[in-house]
């Protein structure tokens, strides 16, 4: 079960590293340690298919499937 906090908390680091980053693109580990996380975290993966689940950011790369960090987190793009 992911932890919503953590998942809140990960989105606002994102949002805030990537609003400054110059693609608007951040790595999940920058945004881990960001939180005062160790990136090794197996509870980091679990938010963060939490937060795709909620669409609120795009997390790019193939993450999901070696249960690593999104290597590309940016805002969620306009259709």
């Amino acid at each position: 079960m992911p932890d919503g906090d953590l998942a809140d908390q990960l989105t606002a680091a994102a949002q805030r590293l990537a609003s400054t980053a110059p693609a608007g693109v951040v790595h999940g580990r920058d945004v881990a340690r960001e939180v005062g996380r160790d990136p090794a975290d197996p509870a980091l993966h679990d938010a963060f298919a939490e937060i795709a689940r909620r669409g609120e950011l795009t997390l790019g790369g193939t993450w999901e499937a070696d249960k690593s960090l999104p290597p590309a987190i940016g805002f969620p793009r306009m259709n």
